[in-house]
């Protein structure tokens, strides 16, 4: 955090999204947001890690729509990752879209057969009140413990 922090000090119009990721992973996703937003005006074609980052930091707001949304183009482009997979099927979860919260775990369990929510967040390793919200959108979605 502290070379992204004095990379953006120093260039103020730095563009690296991986820096919103840092910030998220951190449990500053309201930073993220915004810098991942001023990332993207950038470039209007923004990778799908990017589109990833940036739904996952909508997650951990609570923002489960936009959250949604922005994983689902991000998902159409990066079809196989199974990171957006997780993200997605906990954010169609929050939003009572069972359905699809279903058909993302079941494209991860294809992907990564021996995943569990309880290895996902201990790999990821967000902030304590993170790691609840994300365990909960998990469970919901079916995912296993």
């Amino acid at each position: 955090m502290a070379e992204f922090e004095k990379a953006h000090a120093l260039n103020p119009n730095l563009a690296d999204g991986r820096y919103a990721h840092a910030l998220m992973q951190v449990g500053r996703a309201a930073e993220a947001v915004e810098f991942m937003q001023q990332v993207m005006l950038h470039d209007p074609l923004p990778p799908g890690m990017y589109l990833s980052w940036l739904g996952n930091s909508y997650y951990l707001l609570g923002r489960y729509e936009e959250a949604f949304a922005t994983l689902s183009v991000g998902a159409q482009r990066m079809p196989d990752y199974p990171s957006i997979l997780v993200w997605l099927a906990a954010a169609a979860a929050q939003t009572g879209r069972d359905h699809d919260a279903r058909a993302s775990a079941a494209r991860l369990m294809h992907l990564q057969p021996d995943f569990t929510i309880a290895s996902w967040l201990n790999f990821i390793r967000l902030v304590p009140i993170d790691e609840a919200n994300l365990n909960e959108g998990l469970r919901r979605a079916g995912l296993p413990n």
